[in-house]
């Protein structure tokens, strides 16, 4: 159930994303046709991505005790869904922008990485009479 909750969470989150890269790439003002591509090709970017993760085994991992080398597997995979929505752009001639391409790529790394270390903050393991209970 909280694989499912996690899963449903970078769906949103990938979905903000890609609203806040296009916003920031034609500052807050989208015109109406770069906006009807982008809802176009909307549901090919987020199966690129929560494939990307699903198959990467973002969803085995253990949020509460990861560390470095999780956060690195995230931006790993965050770059091979990007490179896919890259490679599909210039494959499909989808006439998404690249630069827009890219900021989902770190938007999304910061939003999914950082959902998990406040996971790991707020559910962090206390030992009765530790520090944490000062």
């Amino acid at each position: 159930m909280r694989k499912a909750g996690m899963f449903l969470l970078d769906i949103l989150l990938v979905l903000v994303t890609i609203y806040v890269s296009m916003e920031l790439r034609f500052e807050m003002q989208i015109p109406y046709r770069h906006a009807q591509t982008m809802l176009q090709n909307v549901p090919m970017v987020l199966v690129c991505y929560m494939a990307t993760y699903l198959l990467g085994g973002i969803y085995r991992i253990m949020w509460r005790y990861a560390g470095v080398h999780d956060v690195a597997r995230l931006t790993f995979l965050s770059c091979i869904a990007c490179g896919l929505t890259l490679a599909a752009n210039a494959f499909w001639g989808l006439g998404l922008f690249r630069g827009v391409l890219v900021f989902i790529c770190l938007i999304s790394t910061i939003a999914v990485g950082g959902s998990r270390i406040l996971y790991r903050v707020f559910h962090k393991d206390r030992i009765p009479g530790g520090l944490g209970d000062a």
